[in-house]
């Protein structure tokens, strides 16, 4: 009986040391564990970023969208153009023309303007030796030195 006592000792030891591991060989199965979940998270969804497709719209979803989106969409309202107290000769004088630095300078209402500048609501098209050409809303101004 003690040679199966023997025996059975030693299958016990043998089996205690294969089922006890070093405190490395757990941080290391540990850590491949996280890894192949990582890897699994990881690929569980590219796939389902890649496969997902919502379902296409229907025609009547795009009809309904189409017209909601002009319903929403305000036409602008026609304004009338506002009279003017003065007439367009009386709005704009021109007080003069100079020349500093190569460029022509007009000298309208007391105000200094040159070429592509604005005044009161007018686009200064051109300058030359004693007349200035505007352009107030599509209308052709053209103002003279008397």
């Amino acid at each position: 009986m003690s040679i199966i006592y023997e025996a059975l000792k030693k299958t016990q030891e043998k089996l205690r040391f294969a089922t006890t591991l070093d405190p490395r060989e757990k941080l290391k199965l540990k850590l491949y564990l996280v890894f192949i979940l990582i890897a699994l998270l990881g690929f569980s969804y590219s796939l389902t970023t890649l496969f997902y497709s919502p379902a296409p719209p229907s025609i009547d979803m795009i009809k309904r969208q189409a017209a909601n989106s002009l319903v929403k969409q305000k036409q602008p309202e026609p304004t009338t153009p506002a009279k003017p107290t003065k007439t367009t000769k009386e709005k704009f004088i021109l007080n003069g023309i100079v020349t500093m630095d190569n460029e022509k300078v007009a000298l309208i209402n007391d105000e200094m303007v040159r070429k592509g500048e604005y005044i009161e609501g007018a686009y200064v098209i051109n300058i030359l030796e004693n007349k200035v050409y505007l352009d107030l809303g599509g209308k052709p101004v053209v103002l003279k030195i008397k």
